[in-house]
């Protein structure tokens, strides 16, 4: 990352933030980071981010910074200081290498390698004293990151209000050309904005090597987010040749209304993660969930979770993962009924979105079916008899003979019920994913 020679301080004021806010000096080579080998989560940039600036108040000079936990996760808008979530992060942002480079080709800039972190470390001073995080980084990076020539300036309030790592990301780049005569970022091509609006490796982003499925999923909700919830505006703007998608950039606008306060600060409580992680859940499959659907309906589905890991010690929930998804896909609790979600059989790495449109779907089959199977016997003679009025008996000739003959047994049968089923729990849009439940089947 470059530092060009006796060059004047270059402000590119992000969102007029106000005096109450805090405002991180986001290098510009900072701002379009690209993982090589992980994928990088909103929670972790957001902390990242706070890490920098807490780091930038302390000084430039300085080989190895330390902040309180519960300073840290302040400054982050988070509802817990659990530290074992810190932590997780941390070693992540240790392990993960991501290339450097200016979202400005027309810039001096210089491309770097090197992980988030150079070291972390938690130390705790017990007696009820609150623990404190240390922590460094590269020295190839570190001068330019704490003490930018050329920066933009990020307000870590509306960091806050972003749910999406692309809306995070988007944000922090269009930060930069607020200012800037035209008001346009730099035109970079389409395949370029991929890893950086979605924090995942490009050999991983085969979902969206057609550029109208990542519109779609990637580029209108994250501008429509950033829209929504923050002072700016931002408007695609697309270049072709052709009939071709060539390049992109991004018109950036303050809004003529100063943004008013949010009406409730995001929640992103930590010690649910936590639980979650004890209940046999993945810590970034817990993530995703949670910044999907939402607290209360998180918390709800965690705690009949544990509740079935209690008290139905015969009937053991299997993929407590998997089981936790298909509540919250499905949006309503089942207390009455023993659920248990198992994986799909479906592993193979997806090609093409309409792959993992066809994965997805396998997934909510399987779903559907270890639902029914572990119901009443009576309530599966009632689904059943139910599935025979209204599939089978308006069904083509074959369905009907094959369930005549064999039930369930037969492949034709199974999968028209799973579709049935999935359509009952679920609703019509059973097997139309969004663009979240694509991207967290990628992350598992």
């Amino acid at each position: 990352m470059s530092r060009p020679p006796n060059t004047e301080r270059v402000r590119s004021l992000a969102v007029a933030p106000a005096k109450t806010q805090d405002t991180l000096r986001k290098a510009i080579d900072a701002l379009a980071i690209v993982p090589t080998k992980q994928r990088i989560f909103p929670l972790a940039r957001k902390l990242y981010n706070v890490l920098l600036f807490l780091a930038q108040k302390q000084g430039w000079e300085r080989d190895v910074y330390r902040a309180s936990l519960p300073e840290i996760v302040s400054k982050a808008r988070f509802t817990s200081k659990d530290t074992e979530i810190i932590k997780n992060h941390l070693r992540q942002m240790n392990s993960t290498p991501v290339e450097w480079q200016s979202p400005s080709s027309g810039e001096s800039s210089r491309w770097d390698i090197s992980n988030l972190l150079a070291h972390a470390a938690v130390i705790s001073h017990g007696n009820g004293n609150a623990a404190e995080i240390e922590w460094s980084f590269a020295p190839n990076i570190k001068r330019e990151l704490l003490d930018p020539q050329r920066f933009a300036q990020v307000s870590l309030y509306f960091q806050s209000a972003l749910r999406t790592y692309a809306s995070l990301a988007l944000f922090e780049i269009c930060t930069r050309y607020l200012d800037n005569p035209g008001n346009l970022t730099a035109r970079n091509a389409w395949g370029w904005w991929r890893p950086v609006l979605t924090g995942i490796p490009d050999q991983e982003l085969e979902a969206y090597r057609e550029y109208k499925y990542f519109k779609r999923d990637v580029l209108n909700p994250a501008i429509a987010e950033i829209n929504k919830v923050t002072d700016m505006d931002v408007e695609l703007v697309e270049h072709r040749i052709g009939r071709r998608m060539d390049e992109l950039q991004f018109r950036v606008s303050r809004k003529q209304q100063p943004a008013l306060p949010l009406a409730h600060q995001p929640e992103f409580d930590l010690s649910l993660i936590g639980e979650a992680i004890r209940l046999g859940v993945g810590q970034m499959a817990a993530e995703t969930l949670l910044t999907r659907y939402g607290l209360a309906a998180f918390r709800a589905a965690l705690k009949e979770l544990g509740e079935r890991l209690q008290q139905r010690r015969g009937q053991a929930v299997e993929q407590p993962e998997r089981w936790l998804t298909a509540v919250l896909r499905n949006g309503k609790l089942a207390s009455n009924q023993p659920v248990v979600a198992k994986s799909s059989a479906t592993t193979a790495k997806p090609h093409r979105r309409e792959d993992l449109e066809k994965q997805y779907r396998e997934a909510r089959r399987a779903d559907a079916r270890a639902l029914f199977a572990e119901m009443s016997e009576q309530a599966r003679a009632e689904l059943l008899k139910a599935f025979e009025t209204e599939a089978i008996d308006t069904g083509p000739q074959l369905l009907r003979r094959a369930y005549s003959k064999s039930a369930l047994a037969t492949p034709l049968v199974a999968a028209a019920f799973g579709d049935w089923f999935a359509a009952r729990t679920w609703g019509p849009t059973w097997g139309a994913p969004t663009a979240e439940d694509l991207l967290a089947m990628i992350a598992q």
